[in-house]
């Protein structure tokens, strides 16, 4: 799975970080910081090679993926700091230790992301093995507001998602999933547009985070 990583490879652009291929040294704790969110990418795919589900978010966020590498995904988690919630980071990772890559500085304990703290507990109250899971977005890269920094979260632009299609068109096809769930409206249109047939779910944020875990639960149940 690690050569899955070169499809991230992108030309720098205004309003998008690459985590897994820029350093950036005002956020990141180190230079090899890109590195190791390649390494985390990678195995926690490797983990998921016969995955049955993949969950489609919009994009990273700076609060989970733009640090871990993995999406919906926070350093909170990778580091065993929600394990009080049940959210444990061999779930992620299994036995590979999870590092993080924001400067110490930032935040004592790393980042955690809202959405990572409502999807993973429920894929975990759901019963299925973590590992027949995938989250993805339909821009995998972190797209930033350029006025408020890259410490902020935009949505992607529709040419940004056509693009985020290519790799997720190479995710599927290296992956046996049998059913996709879009999480939101922006997810399940590049899906139709594509042809992929797909559940679709609320995006919990902004108050929908009953209802993401009622058809969340319901579509795991009859798979």
């Amino acid at each position: 799975m690690s050569s899955f990583t070169n499809y991230l490879k992108r030309e720098s652009s205004e309003g998008v970080t690459n985590p897994w291929y820029e350093w950036d040294k005002d956020f990141d704790a180190s230079a090899e910081s890109p590195a190791i969110r390649r390494r985390q990418l990678a195995r926690y795919l490797s983990m998921r090679k016969g995955a049955r589900f993949l969950l489609l978010g919009e994009a990273l966020g700076f609060q989970g993926g733009r640090f871990t590498g993995i999406a919906m995904t926070s350093e909170r988690i990778i580091l065993g700091k929600l394990a009080d919630r049940g959210i444990l980071p061999r779930h992620v990772l299994g036995e590979t230790p999870g590092v993080r890559t924001s400067r110490t500085d930032a935040k004592l304990d790393g980042y955690t992301e809202p959405t990572a703290s409502i999807v993973w507990p429920q894929v975990i109250d759901s019963r299925i093995d973590t590992s027949d899971i995938i989250f993805w977005n339909a821009f995998p890269w972190h797209p930033y507001d350029p006025r408020g920094g890259p410490l902020t979260n935009r949505k992607p632009s529709r040419q940004e998602v056509e693009e985020g299609g290519r790799v997720l068109d190479v995710l599927l096809r290296q992956h046996s999933i049998a059913t996709v769930i879009a999480m939101g409206k922006t997810a399940k249109g590049i899906l139709e547009e594509a042809g992929i047939p797909a559940k679709e779910v609320r995006h919990p944020a902004r108050g929908g985070a009953t209802e993401f875990r009622r058809q969340f639960s319901a579509i795991l149940s009859k798979a």
